[in-house]
């Protein structure tokens, strides 16, 4: 997010698998995300290690106008307790870079007084 997305301008990916787990020490390790741009080239971000949400974020900046194709993927199995976790993709996220940036809402000044 956001999405679509000027290029240059960061944006937040959410990493992880849907599943809340029991400790923050449980969590997924290993997982990548790649990205395929517009001019066919692939590159692989992270490996990244999830909290004990199942999930994590990470942030990536678009240097290209065009659609930027993810997937995220876990590359080994994992089991928690009696559950067993096999190596997986996730779908394919199209994200949209254009040219010009978008607007964010301006931030507030901190309060001068009480």
């Amino acid at each position: 997010m956001p999405n679509p997305v000027g290029v240059g301008q960061t944006v937040m990916l959410h990493v992880g698998i849907p599943d809340a787990l029991q400790t923050a020490t449980d969590g997924f390790k290993g997982l990548t995300v790649t990205v395929v741009k517009p001019n066919n080239q692939t590159m692989t971000l992270g490996p990244y290690t999830t909290d004990s949400t199942g999930g994590t974020g990470a942030l990536f900046t678009p240097d290209m106008v065009g659609d930027l194709l993810s997937e995220d993927k876990t590359s080994h199995n994992k089991t928690i307790g009696t559950v067993t976790y096999k190596a997986s993709n996730s779908l394919e996220l199209a994200l949209v870079v254009q040219e010009d940036p978008l607007l964010y809402y301006p931030g507030n000044p901190l309060p001068e007084e009480y």
